[in-house]
């Protein structure tokens, strides 16, 4: 067997397993209408630098794994910048916005075998649901 076969099956089965294990159901919000039940990933990452001034600048960005095939079936087209995504964590309900860096595009594949897309958003609000 090639490498790139190894690689290849290496691959499917961490997105199997974070299609089983990792996802959280979620809304999906595109051109204004509301998407149900869509499965997404969280992912968290954090930075920190500095300015001209010295000034430490800490930031959080929250990415979404999905998988491309979902996004289809449900007639989501590709994210788009201005896409909200948002989710109930603990009896509150999050909301993202997609969004790119810079020049960057608001997603992008996990790999060169593009099963899942990273989608780039940004923290909107937060609403406690009454209960």
């Amino acid at each position: 067997m090639a490498y790139t076969d190894y690689v290849r099956r290496g691959v499917e089965h961490l997105q199997d397993y974070r299609s089983r294990k990792l996802v959280e159901t979620c809304k999906y919000v595109q051109g204004g209408v509301l998407f149900e039940g869509v499965h997404l990933t969280p992912a968290q990452a954090t930075s920190e630098s500095d300015d001209d001034l010295g000034i430490i600048i800490n930031s959080r960005l929250i990415d979404f794994l999905a998988d491309p095939s979902e996004f289809s079936s449900k007639g989501i087209e590709k994210p788009q910048r201005g896409d909200r995504v948002i989710r109930t964590v603990q009896g509150e309900e999050i909301e993202y916005e997609v969004m790119g860096g810079g020049n960057e595009p608001p997603w992008r594949p996990m790999s060169r075998y593009r099963m899942a897309w990273r989608i780039h958003t940004s923290f909107i609000r937060s609403e406690t649901i009454p209960t």
